[in-house]
């Protein structure tokens, strides 16, 4: 995987300067439900943020289903897929970390000034970038986590999670879940290259609430489907690793965080 940053784009159409958003999103044999979340990113709406435009970047991690076929079917220049072979395995939270590194593999080949990142099984509310955008605007950028719904498998509303301010140490879950933000190109610097062996979306929200730069918008922006399987992010899955072996992880990732947010600022 690279870890060069890509050059940023930015386009100028009809004396218009645009903005491009990246939505990177893993893949991993999810046929069931793909089209739905890939629609739902395609047909994002710009109405606070019209100068924006959009890009989908795909990691693929070595899918055996229909999932390429799938996304192959668009025939939409704004979808780019990259491939991804893990080879990587851990003893402990085995797929949470595969996950990772496809999630990397992504961010490595965005290119616009704001990223999101996408499960592959979702969906997405039309406004759901629009939204994201603004408040990173108002607040100088950083990373945004937005609230949303929980669904069924069939997206039956079944709650609303609506996030709270963390801190920085904390043993349990901590952060945001990775479907739900986004950050401007700025916090590359302290994301890239991913660590080997970490949960993505708790390491890039645990830079942002050790920089401060966490903003929640507490207006419910997607639909977050539940089914215990196709999902490729971390959220509600019981944990039975030990709780050592969790501590463990846990203290590495605050050290490289404090670290690299101490050595690049």
């Amino acid at each position: 995987m690279s870890t060069q940053m890509p050059t940023l784009i930015s386009r100028n159409r009809g004396g218009v300067e645009r903005t491009l958003i990246s939505v990177c999103m893993a893949t991993y044999n999810g046929e069931r439900y793909l089209r739905e979340q890939i629609d739902s990113i395609l047909n994002q709406e710009f109405k606070e943020n019209s100068d924006l435009e959009l890009e989908l970047v795909i990691s693929d991690d070595n899918s055996t289903d229909n999932t390429l076929r799938i996304i192959e079917s668009y025939h939409d220049s704004r979808i780019r897929v990259v491939s991804h072979k893990n080879t990587k395995r851990y003893r402990y939270y085995n797929s949470v970390f595969a996950c990772a590194a496809n999630f990397g593999n992504a961010i490595a080949h965005a290119r616009g000034e704001y990223i999101f990142l996408s499960d592959q099984d979702d969906v997405w509310y039309p406004w759901k970038i629009d939204r994201s955008v603004s408040v990173l605007r108002e607040n100088g950028g950083g990373v945004v986590a937005a609230a949303f719904d929980m669904g069924d498998g069939e997206l039956n509303k079944t709650g609303e999670v609506k996030y709270v301010r963390q801190r920085f140490f904390r043993l349990k879950h901590v952060g945001y879940y990775g479907f739900s933000i986004g950050f401007d190109k700025n916090e590359l610097k302290f994301i890239q290259p991913f660590p080997k062996a970490i949960i993505h979306d708790t390491f890039i929200t645990l830079i942002g609430i050790r920089r401060h730069r966490i903003h929640l918008l507490n207006e419910v922006c997607a639909i977050h489907r539940w089914t215990g399987i196709h999902n490729v992010s971390s959220i509600g899955v019981s944990n039975p690793t030990p709780q050592l072996v969790r501590l463990y992880y846990r203290m590495r990732m605050w050290i490289i965080i404090m670290w690299r947010v101490w050595s690049r600022s």
